[in-house]
């Protein structure tokens, strides 16, 4: 019991993580780009961004969604 309700905390405080990642770059790279900069001018840069960070989110919520729903 005592196992169960650790691991589930863990998982969901991994998921908080990623969903507070995503949600951190796509404010960064707003605030980025409205100082006048180009996303090519940062060191790295992925072809994948900004819709890699919109995906962590959406499946982080959903994850979370789903996993909360069958505690009930």
């Amino acid at each position: 019991m005592v196992f169960t309700w650790f691991s589930s905390m863990c998982a969901t405080a991994g998921l908080t993580t990623w969903f507070g990642i995503g949600v951190i770059y796509l404010r960064f790279r707003k605030g980025f780009l409205a100082q006048g900069y180009k996303i090519i001018e940062l060191p790295y840069s992925s072809r994948l961004q900004p819709f890699a960070a919109w995906w962590a989110i959406g499946a982080s919520l959903v994850t979370l969604f789903v996993s909360f729903s069958f505690r009930i």
